[in-house]
């Protein structure tokens, strides 16, 4: 474990000096760090009481490591318990993350169309939307050329 991952291991323990270095090394405003992990400590809550908008915030927190350990499995596990209650973004994240973490390209294309499907995708433009399936097409095509 390298020192920034220490730092960032101890401040989502609580560890109030970690945060505070943290937040000075990203330019961030005092207490911006406690907050992160008081608003995952309050999103696990809601999240295992149901509250789908709580189950997509733990799962980005899950994901992108802030205020709570980094975590893929977790954070696919909680975006997964959002999709099946039908929320668009969470299907939209689990896409990103079939993607770019598993190379996973059609089953990506599957999270988006059932999105798509489903409604707006919050702060996602059609053309995002189309660039990603085209992509994830073009890609899942030279996999299988390659065969993989």
């Amino acid at each position: 474990m390298n020192v920034i991952d220490e730092l960032i291991d101890r401040a989502n323990n609580g560890d109030i000096e970690a945060q505070r270095m943290l937040e000075k090394a990203l330019g961030e405003p005092e207490g911006t760090y406690t907050k992160m992990v008081e608003v995952a400590r309050e999103s696990k809550r809601l999240a295992e009481q149901g509250d789908v908008a709580s189950m997509v915030m733990l799962g980005e927190a899950y994901h992108l490591g802030f205020g709570i350990e980094k975590n893929l499995f977790l954070a696919e596990s909680w975006f997964k318990k959002a999709a099946d209650k039908d929320s668009p973004i969470a299907l939209y994240r689990l896409a990103q993350i079939y993607s770019n973490e598993y190379d996973e390209y059609e089953k990506a294309n599957e999270f988006i169309n059932k999105a798509v499907k489903l409604g707006s995708i919050p702060n996602v433009s059609q053309d995002e939307i189309n660039l990603e399936l085209e992509t994830n097409a073009l890609l899942a095509r030279s996999k299988k050329s390659n065969g993989n």
